[in-house]
């Protein structure tokens, strides 16, 4: 939904999922970002930066 959204949304304090089976952090990221969503890993989480996704796929932006 983050994809869709206005604005930013801001995924913080989860720098515990870097440490799991795998970095789910960097997993996730890099499927928004084939999916077309903008997004910037940081040291705890990710930045979604929303429009992008619907703009690219041909949804209209609300």
């Amino acid at each position: 939904m983050a994809c869709f959204a206005q604005g930013d949304t801001v995924i913080r304090d989860a720098a515990e999922l870097k440490v799991k089976e795998s970095n789910r952090i960097a997993v996730m990221a890099e499927n928004l970002r084939a999916m077309g969503a903008d997004v910037e890993e940081t040291e705890d989480g990710m930045i979604i930066r929303g429009g992008a996704a619907s703009q690219r796929n041909g949804y209209p932006q609300p």
